[in-house]
């Protein structure tokens, strides 16, 4: 069938292009449609974004950041997670921590519903937390709460409503 076709040429046409790595952080600001409810004060939106690496990661490495990212976010008592809503200064995560399926890794955390005055405040917690982590480490039953649960989703395979085979095939790329 896919033999009457000519083959497009779109694929040598369309690059994307590695984002340059900074040599100091890049702050950007840009206004963004919040609507009309809630507290006008309360709009602003803080997310921190790092470039991991240049290149994709290798399996080991992808597993190791996921483990790292399932320990800082994955559940509610997670503590970057927790700090960063108990903390008050916003209403909601932004960000999805590591993400591995663009051409080259990232990590993003942030808080939305910020008040201008606490979007300084927002980025010191985020920085003072994950050095605290750098420097004390995770619980040692949060490590193996976290391996118990990759595991099991390893071993689980559900997809809940997502096609498997779409799924596995994802997973192997």
């Amino acid at each position: 069938f896919l033999d009457q076709f000519d083959a497009s040429s779109a694929a040598d046409k369309s690059k994307i292009d590695r984002q340059r790595l900074f040599s100091v952080p890049v702050r950007v600001v840009e206004k963004y449609p919040s609507g009309d409810a809630g507290d006008l004060k309360k709009r602003h939106m803080v997310c921190i974004n790092w470039l991991l690496s240049d290149e994709p990661f290798d399996l080991e490495t992808e597993f190791t950041f996921g483990f790292l990212d399932h320990l800082m976010l994955g559940t509610p008592a997670s503590p970057l997670r927790r700090i960063l809503l108990e903390s008050g200064l916003g209403d909601a995560i932004v960000g999805d921590g590591i993400d591995d399926e663009l051409l080259q890794p990232q990590f993003s955390i942030g808080l939305k519903g910020v008040s201008e005055d606490d979007v300084q405040k927002v980025e010191e917690l985020i920085m003072n937390t994950l050095n605290k982590l750098a420097d004390e480490g995770f619980d040692k039953e949060a490590v193996e709460a976290t391996m118990n649960t990759i595991e099991f989703s390893l071993r689980e395979n559900n997809t809940g409503s997502f096609p498997r085979g779409l799924s596995l095939m994802l997973r192997s790329m």
